[in-house]
């Protein structure tokens, strides 16, 4: 099996063990649906520094479809507008370089499947993981540093803490 094989199967484990974990705990299915996408892609964007769109864009319209079942569409859209747009701005600003198109892509499920604030939360444990990952590498200001592990510790831990009563959902 070559390289590309076994990232692949690496990618497909993590998603279905967070997925199998996250349901045994009584997450909402829209956030394992956004959680299983980023623990998957994250092995992709810590290997290539790429958020595939087939993950991305895939969680984005499986949330969105959940929302539409549970008639919740307008709101899903609305909140994932909310927090994608800062990232899309980021991303055009810097030509991404700060910020990938992947990443705002993979912000379009988490607004849809956390809401807002979640996902502000989300995005603090993101930044402070990506933060104490550079520190402990010694990156430099011209480093680059996938985000999408970052992203994925963030909505794992957020999912979680939510799910046990440890965040206040509005």
């Amino acid at each position: 099996m070559n390289a590309r094989g076994t990232a692949a199967i690496v990618a497909m484990l993590a998603a279905a063990g967070t997925f199998a974990l996250l349901r045994r705990l009584g997450t909402p299915l829209d956030q394992c649906v956004t959680v299983s996408a980023l623990a998957s892609a994250a092995t992709v964007d810590a290997r290539r520094g790429i958020l595939p769109d087939a993950l991305t864009l895939g969680a984005a319209c499986c949330v969105f479809a959940i929302a539409g079942v549970r008639h919740a569409l307008a709101d899903s859209v609305v909140a994932a507008v909310i927090v994608a747009l800062p990232f899309a701005f980021a991303a055009a600003a810097s030509r991404s370089t700060a910020i990938g198109w992947g990443d705002v892509k993979a912000m379009l499920s988490v607004g849809a499947a956390f809401g807002v604030l979640p996902s502000c939360r989300l995005l603090l444990v993101a930044s402070t993981s990506g933060l104490l990952f550079a520190l402990a590498r010694r990156l430099g200001r011209r480093s680059r540093l996938a985000f999408g592990p970052h992203l994925a510790v963030g909505a794992a831990c957020t999912s979680i803490f939510t799910t046990l009563g440890a965040g206040v959902t509005p």
